[in-house]
């Protein structure tokens, strides 16, 4: 199956699911489909990928910019303060990562591997 038919199929699962409709595709996913990337939707990502890169972008974000928590330990050094911010945002990442997977697994969202393989099978037999 390819991937439209793929995301074709997601999307229809994620509209019939209870999830916000601003959370199904969330900006970074449309901005990537924009751009042309065949970026796979955040709850059909596994908890490692999510994380990852949840990680790279909020914790790095948290590094460049200057948070609040930095402002804990900044008379440690320029380094801890940096350090604390990347903690802080790869914290929020997990979050994020955590509220993806728990949300898919409630409601009972197929896998990205799995998607289509019912309506496939369905269409064969016809």
């Amino acid at each position: 199956m390819s991937y439209d038919q793929k995301l074709e199929c997601a999307v229809k699962e994620l509209e019939a699911s209870p999830l916000w409709e601003v959370g199904q595709r969330p900006l970074g996913f449309r901005m990537l489909r924009r751009l042309g990337v065949k970026a796979v939707p955040p709850y059909y990502r596994s908890f490692r990928v999510n994380f990852l890169l949840h990680s790279l972008w909020i914790g790095g974000s948290f590094l460049v910019l200057n948070v609040p928590v930095g402002e804990f330990v900044r008379e440690y050094g320029d380094w801890a303060e940096r350090g604390a911010n990347g903690l802080c945002g790869v914290g929020i990442a997990l979050m994020g990562a955590l509220s993806y997977r728990s949300n898919a697994l409630k409601n009972g969202l197929s896998s990205w591997e799995d998607l289509g393989a019912e309506s496939g099978s369905a269409d064969s037999v016809a």
